[in-house]
């Protein structure tokens, strides 16, 4: 069974003695914060305390406070939990989604996120990611993705860009290097995946010589074609067709890159997209990036790195590309998978509807027009009789 976490109601100060005057009152207003929203709710009280004890079951193991807990911090825990405590997976599964669920609430309250930040000097993060928790199974998937089942909106993908390129301008401005780097590399990155819809794996996989040359548009040079690795343990291959994709590969391994290479331990690491230590990404890191994006744009929490690729081939089924062509940049093998992946708004299935009704009414009367005419019978009277 497990030993569970203790139930009982919390004395006045029950926060870790090993707190900073500065931790105490900073980890004190995220916990009153959070239980006075879910008491707004009416959430069940012994819920509420619960979740307190869970949540400063994490804070007393990793002797952190979120905006030093990293995703690390949480597996060590998880690991614990099992180890130590011998939870079973629905226990496990309980205690990882109160921190998760707290987490959302931090990183989604302005009045906390500018709190941690005046501190730290950066962002609150969210530290539970699907590659680290347990995911709830669910009877009939066949409709659903369990990293990320939705296309962006395109307002959603206009903002998501938008606040990269003006974070990317405020570093700028500020000297900020390190900042500067890592958001043009993200840049690069997150724009790759929407171009040409690599999953997470396959993007912190690729390396220098994922690229070669396409010999019908020498003008991408090394950026013509594109070769992955990933879900299946099988490689695709697919030529680059949004020409502003290859301009900005070029210019990260260029001018990004080589600030991250000069860090790496060894100066020919192959990987294509590199962290602060000149090694390749994982995908904590990827998603971590992704969500800390995301939440500077005030974007839903539903959103993650996997609908990237969700909207890159909505995007073809927009711009008229056929389902086999997409199908076999996707890598997918069937067809009906990949029209799971494509998601079309009302307007713009409205407006093909209006599109193909008005084309096929000009084809009908076109060919009315160009007919040939039957000859009247002249053997008949125009009563209809014989003459």
């Amino acid at each position: 069974m497990g030993r569970p976490l203790p139930k009982q109601a919390p004395p006045e100060d029950d926060l870790p003695e090993w707190l900073s005057d500065v931790q105490r009152e900073l980890l004190g207003s995220m916990l009153t914060a959070y239980e006075t929203r879910r008491r707004a709710r009416r959430d069940d009280e012994q819920s509420i305390l619960d979740g307190r004890a869970v949540i400063l079951s994490l804070v007393r193991f990793a002797k952190r406070i979120p905006g030093e807990l990293e995703p690390e911090d949480f597996e060590r825990w998880s690991e614990s939990l099992y180890r130590d405590l011998d939870l079973r997976a629905t226990s496990q599964r309980k205690y990882q989604g109160s921190v998760k669920q707290w987490f959302e609430y931090l990183c989604t309250t302005p009045k906390l996120r500018n709190a941690v930040r005046a501190v730290y000097q950066h962002d609150l993060i969210q530290i539970v990611t699907p590659e680290n928790s347990i995911i709830h199974k669910r009877e009939d998937e066949r409709g659903s993705d369990s990293h990320g089942g939705r296309s962006f909106s395109d307002e959603e993908i206009e903002r998501f860009f938008s606040c990269l390129e003006s974070d990317i301008g405020i570093a700028f401005n500020q000297r900020s290097a390190v900042q500067l780097r890592c958001l043009q590399r993200d840049k690069a990155m997150f724009g790759g995946m929407l171009s040409e819809g690599w999953r997470a794996d396959e993007v912190i996989n690729l390396n220098m010589r994922s690229f070669e040359p396409n010999l019908d548009f020498p003008e991408f040079e090394n950026f013509g074609i594109w070769h992955v690795f990933g879900k299946g343990k099988k490689w695709r291959t697919a030529p680059f067709e949004d020409p502003s994709t290859p301009t900005l590969l070029k210019w990260y391994v260029n001018t990004v890159r080589p600030l991250y290479l000069a860090k790496a331990l060894d100066a020919n690491e192959d990987g294509f997209f590199l962290t602060e230590r000149g090694q390749k990404f994982s995908y904590a890191g990827l998603y971590i990036r992704f969500k800390r994006a995301a939440s500077a744009a005030n974007l839903p929490l539903d959103l993650t790195p996997h609908c990237l690729r969700h909207t890159a081939f909505s995007d073809d089924a927009r711009e008229g590309k056929s389902l086999h062509a997409t199908q076999k940049k996707a890598g997918h093998a069937y067809a009906a998978t990949t029209q799971i992946y494509t998601h079309l708004p009302d307007s713009f299935v409205k407006a093909e509807a209006a599109r193909v009704t008005r084309a096929r009414m000009e084809r009908a009367r076109k060919a009315a027009a160009t007919a040939p005419r039957s000859k009247p019978d002249k053997s008949k009277s125009p009563k209809g009789k014989t003459k």
